[in-house]
């Protein structure tokens, strides 16, 4: 029996009724500590999660992601044939195995905090009890595959071919990372693109034989103002060296240095433009050897016509539950911009709202968080708008 409607604006309501049982689903997410490196780790957060879902009535798999752990599918039937939707998590995190003794799970007043919560295990548990609330009130449009990784805090490397495959199958992907500053949805990310550049000298000792060595840190030097050259704000791209690595001890002439670069792009052509100039690097030195590794490892996410309807959709459907959301862009990248390179319908930023990625003070808003839920409800949901 196919449950009845629910009016668009009770769904905020029913979201905030269900806290509790968020909560305690985000909780034990956060306790159990998943950081990328740690595949023994993140199986173990798949592992629970997947006993959770089945005993949600979602049909689970498993799909290999090389040596990553493997990614989590569970789907979910439609109750009518409205559009397959793909919900986009990972269960990775930056934070060690430990983080967790010195910064335990805590609640207090409308934040929740803990390793992981806010990047992106609400996420997670927004799906999972948004999907039960488009369930309870009115069913779910369309079938529905939730897909959790493992290493996107990498760069999906391993998971990203399970990632196109599913996104090929759904008309859109809704991806719940958190939401973008003032709880904005994210319609656009830079593309990410990574790479090392080697450069080879010779050794010598720096008093006794100074003209026989050969400085690879002197070589590192000069390609440093080379790289800041390829920026060009205007076309949004920005490069620059964040790593470097040299010498041995303080009287010797480098043999090796390492420069690490980050290439952020926002048109897709610009990635040729800069890995080609990155490889045809010239040394001033021609006694040094250079060598560059490494790639784009995550396309610019664009929005494009279909792209534009869906985030209409998106914004359409929080007016109707009496919300207020902008659309944002980011600097940095996710699994969004694998889908949306491919042209398939995809809006970012639909997971919880709150602060602190990557740092100490990572939380959680709890009450704008549920509200996102609601939302969620009601793109997967039948509702009924008695907002208009």
């Amino acid at each position: 029996m196919i449950a009845s409607p629910m009016p668009a604006p009770d769904l905020r309501t029913a979201a905030h009724a269900a806290r509790t049982a968020y909560l305690s689903t985000v909780r034990h997410l956060v306790e159990i500590e998943s950081p990328t490196a740690d595949v023994d780790a993140v199986e173990r957060c798949l592992a629970w999660l997947a006993e959770v879902l089945r005993r949600g009535d979602w049909t689970v798999s498993r799909a290999p992601a090389g040596d990553a752990a493997d990614v989590l599918l569970a789907r979910a039937d439609g109750a009518r044939d409205g559009p397959s939707t793909l919900l986009l998590t990972h269960a990775d995190t930056v934070w060690p195995v430990g983080t967790l003794a010195a910064r335990p799970w805590h609640e207090e007043g409308d934040h929740a905090s803990g390793p992981g919560v806010y990047d992106m295990k609400a996420g997670i548990a927004a799906a999972i009890h948004g999907v039960a609330l488009a369930r309870a009130h009115g069913g779910l449009t369309g079938p529905v595959t939730l897909l959790v990784d493992g290493d996107e805090e990498t760069g999906s490397v391993g998971s990203r071919a399970v990632i196109e495959h599913e996104a090929a199958r759904h008309d859109r992907v809704l991806v719940l990372e958190p939401a973008a500053r003032d709880g904005a949805i994210t319609v656009a990310r830079k593309g990410a693109g990574d790479f090392r550049v080697r450069f080879g000298g010779r050794s010598a000792h720096s008093g006794e034989a100074f003209d026989a060595g050969v400085n690879a840190i002197s070589e590192l030097a000069r390609f440093v103002p080379f790289v800041d050259a390829l920026t060009d704000r205007e076309a949004g791209t920005t490069v620059a060296v964040t790593v470097v690595h040299g010498g041995t001890v303080s009287n010797v002439i480098p043999a090796e240095a390492v420069a690490t670069v980050d290439l952020r792009i926002e048109r897709p052509d610009e990635a040729a433009r800069v890995e080609s100039a990155l490889r045809g690097y010239a040394p001033h030195d021609a006694r040094v050897s250079v060598r560059v590794d490494g790639t784009v490892k995550r396309p610019p996410m664009v929005v494009g016509a279909t792209a534009a309807a869906l985030v209409e959709t998106v914004l359409e459907r929080a007016r109707s539950i009496g919300l207020k959301i902008a659309t944002g862009r980011s600097g940095g990248g996710s699994d969004a911009n694998f889908c949306a390179a491919m042209g398939v319908p995809t809006v970012d930023g639909l997971g919880p709202v709150g602060g602190g990625a990557h740092a100490s003070d990572e939380h959680i808003d709890v009450a704008a968080s549920l509200d996102r839920m609601a939302l969620l409800a009601a793109l997967l949901g039948e509702v009924t708008d008695t907002a208009n």
